[in-house]
């Protein structure tokens, strides 16, 4: 995405994006999970496993693990993101920075498509 909001973003994390991700990739964790509680159509790719917070040391102290091989053979008991509409998010994140609302471009953007056929 080449925006000024997200130029800005990348000058005050740049320290971050040096020391943890040397790709100068820019991931904003809590911001996606925050535009998935507002928009949830934001979500193109979900599955349900069961999950805990391990505390005994049995697998990774003090984390969250994912029951992916069902191994625990419990009830999933969350919902894992696994793919995101990156195009809307994008939107998310200029209009949470004051820019245009993001339904709108999103309407205006599906009209246009539909009159392009």
């Amino acid at each position: 995405m080449n925006s000024n909001e997200i130029h800005l973003l990348n000058k005050i994390e740049e320290k971050k994006l040096e020391k943890g991700r040397p790709s100068g990739i820019w991931i904003s964790a809590d911001s996606l999970a925050a535009a998935v509680l507002i928009e949830s159509t934001l979500v193109t790719r979900s599955k349900n496993y069961y999950c805990t917070v391990e505390v005994s040391g049995k697998y990774a102290r003090g984390m969250m693990v994912v029951d992916k091989a069902f191994i625990e053979k419990k009830p999933p008991n969350y919902t894992i993101v696994e793919k995101v509409d990156v195009s809307l998010f994008e939107r998310m994140l200029i209009w949470a920075a004051g820019g245009p609302y993001y339904k709108e471009w999103v309407k205006r953007n599906c009209q246009e498509l539909n009159n392009s056929e």
